[in-house]
């Protein structure tokens, strides 16, 4: 339940050590929004460059650094993990003392830096720690996290926590710690108190600190032809954020959204897509009153030509395939398959192509070939790979990257609670991973099978509204494509349903899943 503090701590610094020249304007997005929310709270800020300007109740006007925006939501993971491990030792702590905090903070305090084994046995000095920790284990709390807990009390100096762990803003020593900063004249940890209260502007904040890294990542390589990837596949299962993934890099390359209108081709493949559709196909055409035929072109030819045209400038055309296997793949290829061996990025063999050689090169007669600067990177589902399959002929002429259906780091992306019969209320990332564990180890079925945490998007994170996305998107994926196909006898449903709208009508008030689902949370079996 609880994560490794200390981990937390490391992957914190790590990242914290990157954020070096960041721009000097945010993006739109974050600054509208956050300038909502300090608007909504009586405190308006102003954006200038490289500073955020702000004005408090008394019109006093006070200044933060942009790269203080950036480095609150780095150091949120530890924020979350902090306050989970000061949640979890007062929620069973009641002291009869009038002001709790103060007496909470004296017994804990009286503990710290003490020897390894001071919770091991109950003392008269820990009798409210222990009884705590004791509560912890009935309430499911793992032994793991017992041990993190009593370490994250007896030894907080790696945590830097020079306030009372218990006090609510106990994580700010180490916050600083963490990120290597002087708390002095800082307002990171005043900003991050601000991404507590605006869980939108902390999901903006995250987002644009993961743009900026991955900016940086490619920036590190001095360009992409030394990654190798002109022929990419990204696979995984549905939901994993593949699109995305492809997205951020893309605009990591190519900043300017106006540059990325002329450079990126982006188009879905679907069952019915073919050659024509892809490469142009001759058409007739009325001129006056004449019917000429002339070729069409399409997205590919489209993008080759655009990537002949930059070429000698030096930038970047990306066609960016979706939904790869939805469409025979080597059908829609065709000749141009032939050109997927590169060598330096260039075509290893040329093939003739009249119609595309025209577009490109105003010349049918010349020879067709990928330039150095044409990127083709595609989208895999990879529960859909059996509906077209591809060759191994055409598979080896790609990179291909698995994207893992583990859940992204930050615990408020698209992670709303999920509340249903005999479960209670879980994180929806901890859901679904939980019937990931059921598909490939209770049902016997391949990872294809899994879900990833984008599987749902959720807009809205009410009771009534994620429980109709459960109802209206995951539970036809899971009867359809997962209970029906499983080989060896189990099931992820329970075996008296029989058909799909009982199981749709049930699912909020009653116990609708098997055994092999409930077994993965800390849950007491019905009466």
């Amino acid at each position: 339940m609880l994560e490794n503090i200390y981990d937390v701590i490391s992957e914190v610094s790590k990242k914290a050590k990157l954020i070096t020249d960041i721009p000097e304007r945010f993006p739109k997005a974050f600054e509208n929004q956050i300038g909502k929310a300090y608007q909504a709270s009586g405190s308006p800020v102003k954006f200038l460059v490289g500073a955020v300007q702000h004005k408090d109740a008394k019109g006093s006007i006070y200044y933060s650094a942009n790269q203080e925006y950036y480095l609150a939501a780095v150091a949120m993971p530890l924020v979350h993990t902090f306050r989970a491990y000061q949640e979890a030792l007062t929620i069973h702590f009641y002291p009869t003392n009038v002001d709790p905090q103060s007496s909470q903070e004296k017994v804990f305090g009286r503990l710290r830096g003490q020897s390894e084994g001071a919770l091991d046995v109950e003392t008269t000095e820990n009798q409210a720690v222990f009884e705590t920790l004791k509560a912890l284990s009935a309430d499911g709390y793992t032994e793991d996290d017992i041990k993190l807990l009593k370490k994250f009390i007896l030894n907080s100096s790696p945590l830097g926590a020079g306030k009372g762990i218990v006090r609510l803003d106990g994580y700010v020593s180490s916050l600083y710690q963490t990120l290597r900063v002087s708390q002095s004249n800082s307002s990171v940890h005043t900003i991050s108190g601000f991404y507590l209260k605006n869980p939108e502007s902390e999901r903006l904040a995250i987002q644009m600190v993961d743009d900026y890294l991955e900016s940086k990542q490619y920036e590190a390589s001095s360009s992409l032809e030394q990654v190798g990837e002109y022929n990419r596949i990204l696979a995984g299962a549905p939901g994993t954020g593949k699109s995305y993934q492809l997205a951020q890099e893309v605009k990591a390359v190519i900043p300017s959204e106006d540059d990325r209108d002329k450079l990126v081709f982006r188009q879905t493949l679907y069952p019915e897509y073919s050659y024509s559709d892809f490469v142009g196909q001759v058409m007739p055409v009325k001129r006056d009153d004449n019917i000429t035929y002339e070729f069409s072109p399409k997205i590919f030819t489209n993008a080759l030509k655009r990537a002949f045209e930059v070429l000698p400038s030096g930038q970047n055309v990306f066609l960016i395939l979706e939904e790869l296997s939805r469409a025979n793949a080597a059908a829609v290829f065709g000749d141009l398959f032939q050109l997927l061996d590169r060598v330096d990025g260039k075509s290893e063999y040329d093939i003739n192509n009249d119609y595309i050689a025209e577009e490109v090169f105003g010349e049918g007669k010349r020879k067709v070939y990928l330039p150095k600067n044409f990127y083709i990177w595609c989208t895999v589902n990879t529960s859909d790979q059996n509906v077209f399959p591809m060759d191994t002929a055409f598979k080896r002429r790609f990179s291909w990257q698995y994207v893992s259906t583990a859940p992204v780091r930050s615990p408020n992306i698209n992670n709303p609670d999920i509340t249903l019969p005999r479960i209670g209320t879980v994180k929806w990332a901890d859901f679904y991973t939980a019937l990931n564990q059921v598909i490939t180890q209770d049902l016997g079925l391949g990872e294809d099978k899994q879900i990833g945490q984008f599987f749902l998007q959720f807009v809205k994170t009410d009771v009534a509204s994620v429980t109709l996305q459960l109802k209206n998107k995951l539970l036809p994926y899971l009867w359809d494509d997962v209970n029906s196909v499983a080989l060896n006898g189990k099931r992820i449903f329970k075996e008296d349903y029989l058909n799909f709208s009982s199981l749709y009508n049930d699912l909020s008030v009653k116990e609708v899943f098997s055994d092999a689902v409930y077994k993965h949370f800390s849950v007491k079996e019905s009466d």
